[in-house]
Formats: structure tokens, C-alpha cells, sequence
């Protein structure tokens, strides 16, 4: 199943991480990130894209402090705070109150996207769709008069700030770059000695020297 997962989407998961490891809780690593995002989103997305590094990649359980304090600390998070409440009945009730959109939505799948205006107005999107679904479904939940004006990619300097590690599908989708072009990209836009390459199950990824997967050929 996992192994179909990872070539619908293109990206790497070790098919191992349910038949040889054990994953206790997703519930701890989940009520960290809400309270990261709190104080500090971009630490907070950082946190996470480790987390999933972390269990679909090295298959390290993320259910367990002792894990969620490694992660917490490569993005940069007092860990102790945080793991903390993760752990605690009023970090089980903060992640409750944060699912109750999935229940009043009928959010049953994944991936799941559910866009609401100030009117609480909303549109859910299901599945993986393309851009244009997105521009028309947020199009409809401005004001008839609203403009909705798009820019373009962040530079992939910036872009490695917030994401330790991007997988080559993330590149050319994101940067409409061809399969064969990847390496020549990110040569051509990160200067010599500021990255690191690599491949992890089939997919290679770019990423900062001191950050994100370690590079297993």
C-alpha cells in the first residue's frame, strides 16, 4: 500500500515503516506543532517537515520524547516547553479541539482542503488537484469585485530556509523544472558550498549542509 502511496505522489516512503517499526502516537508530535505554530510558524513548519523526514524516511518513532526532542531541537525549539504540554491531558484537549473542523466538515480523506471566508462561507477540496482548482475555489470565496492576483516561486534559497530537505518532485513542480534538469537547477540557483545532494529511496533531494535527512546513497 505505502509503496503505491509513494509512486502515486513521487515521493519517498519506506514501505518498512509499518510491517518492521513500531509508530506508538502521531497525537505527541501533532500538539507540538500546534503549540510551535503559535509562536512561531516557520520553526513550526520546519518541526513538521522533520517529523514526516523522521518517521517515512528513517522510521524513527515520533510518538516518544526522546525523538520529538531531537526533532524540536534541529528546528531550532526549546523542546522541554513544548514536549511538555504534548504530553499532558491539556495537550490531548488542544489537539481535540483543533480536529472538531474535521467533523463538522466531513472530512474523511486525504489530502483534504477546506477554504472559509470571513462570511464562514467554505469549499472543501478533496483529493489532489491542480492549481487552477485552488485559484477558481479561493476565487469563489472572495467578494464578487476582488482581484485575485498570483506571484511567483520563491527563490529556492529561501525556499530551503523553511523546508530542510526538497525531493525532486517538489523541485519540478514547484519550479517547472524537467526531470533531467534537477541537478543543473540547483546548481544554477544555490551557490557552491551552501547545499548538500543526495538520494533517499529513489528520489534524489537537495538540502542545507546542517539540515533536514542525511544523505544514505
Amino acid at each position: 500500500h505505502w509503496e503505491r502511496i509513494a509512486l502515486y505522489y513521487h515521493m519517498p516512503i519506506n514501505p518498512k515503516l509499518w510491517t518492521e517499526s513500531t509508530l506508538s502516537s502521531t497525537w505527541p508530535s501533532s500538539i507540538a506543532y500546534l503549540a510551535l505554530r503559535d509562536q512561531d510558524a516557520p520553526r513550526a513548519a520546519r518541526f513538521l517537515r522533520l517529523v514526516r523526514e523522521a518517521a517515512f524516511l528513517d522510521r524513527r518513532d515520533v510518538g516518544t520524547r526522546a525523538v520529538l526532542f531531537d526533532l524540536l531541537s534541529a528546528a531550532g525549539a526549546d523542546p522541554d516547553p513544548l514536549l511538555d504540554l504534548a504530553f499532558s491531558e491539556a495537550g490531548r484537549n488542544r489537539l481535540l479541539a483543533n480536529m472538531k473542523p474535521m467533523v463538522e466538515f466531513d472530512i474523511t480523506a486525504f489530502p483534504t482542503v477546506v477554504i472559509v471566508n470571513r462570511a464562514g462561507e467554505g469549499v472543501k477540496i478533496v483529493g489532489v488537484r491542480t492549481a487552477e482548482t485552488y485559484r477558481k475555489a479561493i476565487q469563489r470565496m472572495l467578494p464578487a469585485d476582488a482581484v485575485l492576483t498570483t506571484r511567483g516561486s520563491e527563490p529556492l534559497a529561501e525556499l530551503l530556509e523553511r523546508i530542510p530537505t526538497l525531493f525532486d518532485n517538489e523541485v519540478e513542480k514547484i519550479y517547472d523544472v524537467k526531470p533531467d534538469g534537477f541537478l543543473d537547477f540547483i546548481g544554477a540557483n544555490l551557490p557552491a558550498g551552501t547545499y548538500a545532494t543526495g538520494e533517499r529511496l529513489g528520489h534524489r533531494f537537495v538540502k542545507r549542509p546542517d539540515q533536514g535527512i542525511k544523505s544514505k546513497k
